[in-house]
């Protein structure tokens, strides 16, 4: 009996671990339903990059950015390069950013991103220079007038 038990608890766990994945393509889900989209970008990237807030202190200070996907599959991977901004918008830094990770179709995300921002940064945009999306070989790149603004 307590062999079966087991092999109970252990088969729903396993479903209840896959029905919490992030893996494939999904149905987009309703993470933060009450974020307005952006226009999708004037490029074609898959990806948009919106500014949320700072958070931390110092050494540990990053910025959290709202990450729309666009496209009707997952992205698995993107390359992007963060503009650290003063109060007047004026770009202090810029610095490469990568992330592996996947972002089902049509969903938005928040993303932890940046390092080593300069004391006066108020504010982070992002350019999307390079997308993997899900069932693809290749990486969609940026024209090479540049990335989304």
């Amino acid at each position: 009996m307590r062999t079966l038990t087991f092999i109970a608890c252990l088969a729903a766990s396993s479903l209840l671990a896959t029905g919490c994945s992030k893996k494939g393509d999904a149905p987009a889900e309703p993470a933060q339903p009450d974020v307005k989209w952006p226009d999708a970008p004037k490029n074609g990237a898959p990806l948009a990059l919106e500014f949320v807030r700072l958070e931390g202190e110092g050494d540990r200070r990053r910025a959290v950015m709202n990450v729309f996907n666009f496209a009707d599959t997952s992205v698995t991977q993107f390359v992007a390069e963060l503009q650290y901004r003063d109060k007047d918008g004026k770009v202090l830094k810029t610095f490469p950013h990568t992330q592996y990770e996947v972002f089902t179709k049509k969903s938005v995300d928040d993303l932890e991103v940046g390092f080593f921002l300069p004391p006066e940064t108020t504010s982070v945009t992002a350019t999307v220079l390079k997308a993997k999306l899900s069932g693809q070989d290749a990486m969609w790149e940026a024209p090479a007038e540049g990335g989304t603004p």
